[in-house]
């Protein structure tokens, strides 16, 4: 597989959370009750930490973003995590291995999404929005984030085992206190 994080997709992803600052209003009825399920099984399978399953639902060539500020530009500034397929695939395997410091013993976390907001951009393409509280419980703490998540999806070739439609090509995290000072994250947002 050729790289596909280029200066194109830095581009890309620049223009898309610089426009996600006005969108306007959401569209009724679109794909909101596809996307909405795809969103409900993304946050269900990484609670359960069915890693395997969760990557059925990200294309080839897809991007897990978590920006210390959402107009930084992903090419120059620092981020929390910045992942193509390949890094996603390798945090995955690392997290399997068991014998992960930060996740001994395994974080228990829970989601809660709301405010799910899609808009279409055409037939293969939609994007959303929605906010989201992220639970983690360690015997020695309990953590949570919050903040925005922003989607970049496509129409899927075929559904998946899930019955998922879209798949995710982008998943940006934007954390309300991503500026401020922040724990190794061990978990996927």
């Amino acid at each position: 597989m050729s790289a596909y994080v280029d200066d194109e997709l830095y581009s890309r992803l620049r223009v898309f959370m610089r426009d996600s600052i006005s969108l306007s209003q959401s569209d009724p009825g679109s794909h909101r009750s596809e996307v909405e399920l795809l969103l409900f099984q993304e946050a269900r399978l990484l609670d359960d930490r069915r890693y395997a399953d969760w990557l059925d639902l990200l294309t080839v060539e897809s991007v897990y973003w978590i920006p210390l500020n959402p107009l930084d530009d992903p090419a120059t500034s620092w981020s929390i995590a910045f992942d193509d397929r390949r890094r996603i695939e390798d945090r995955i395997a690392w997290l399997g291995t068991g014998k992960v410091h930060g996740q001994t013993p395994v974080s228990q976390t829970q989601r809660s999404l709301t405010n799910i907001e899609v808009w279409t951009v055409n037939e293969k393409t939609c994007r959303a929005r929605c906010t989201f509280i992220c639970h983690e419980y360690r015997p020695d703490r309990h953590r949570h984030w919050s903040g925005r998540l922003d989607y970049r999806l496509e129409r899927s070739p075929e559904p998946s085992a899930g019955g998922a439609n879209w798949q995710i090509a982008w998943k940006i995290v934007t954390l309300i206190d991503a500026e401020g000072p922040q724990e190794n994250l061990t978990i996927i947002l």
